[in-house]
């Protein structure tokens, strides 16, 4: 997948590291999925590459399950 802006971007070393959006929620999370994300961005506006491998379930990587949340009791 390919998407495009024309927006004024913006310089992924420039987001500060606890901002995980773009580095976990597209590039990671397309990885632990057992594909690639990449995404470019400058005056000219953003793009975003995604990619991922279909086949059968057992060719692919097992996910990471998402860390248990602790309950709250009060």
């Amino acid at each position: 997948m390919f998407i495009r802006d024309r927006g004024a971007g913006f310089r992924l070393d420039d987001v500060p590291s606890d901002r995980l959006g773009v580095r976990e929620s597209i590039i990671g999370r397309m990885r632990r999925a057992g594909g690639s994300g990449a995404v470019r961005s400058d005056e000219n506006g953003t793009e975003v590459h995604l990619r991922i491998m279909t086949g059968p379930l057992q060719d692919r990587p097992a996910a990471r399950p998402a860390p248990a949340r602790e309950e709250q009791r009060g």
